[in-house]
């Protein structure tokens, strides 16, 4: 897997670079580091060969969303800013810096759900 390594201002140029070459991201992660800044890596896929584009920010950065090259984007986003103060320009859709959960959600969406054992039959 190669990894590229950019500054953050160089991030919209590449994003709309792979979305014009026929990448998808697949998703992102943020690393928080110990000196506080995080390490922010997008995973890009096309035809089953991955790529990864990586820069490290201060907590709290100020970033080009990627939802309009890559929509798929909003997902990891919108947790990037509720998860580690990060916020994007252009986020499309933009949920007011957070996710929502429909009423009838749990409360902790990550729950996980217990399934009733099967019935033996008679």
């Amino acid at each position: 897997m190669k990894a590229t390594t950019i500054f953050r201002t160089e991030l919209s140029a590449e994003s709309l670079r792979r979305a014009s070459g026929g990448w998808r991201l697949v998703t992102a992660t943020c690393v928080p580091l110990k000196d506080g800044d995080l390490d922010l890596i997008y995973h890009f896929d096309k035809n089953l060969v991955m790529e990864q584009v990586r820069f490290t920010v201060p907590r709290g950065s100020v970033l080009p969303s990627l939802t309009q090259d890559h929509p798929g984007a909003y997902l990891v986003e919108n947790e990037m800013q509720d998860q580690f103060g990060l916020r994007f320009t252009g986020l499309a859709p933009d949920f007011g810096g957070h996710m929502f959960l429909e009423p009838e959600a749990r409360l902790s969406p990550l729950a996980a759900y217990t399934i009733a054992p099967k019935k033996e039959e008679e």
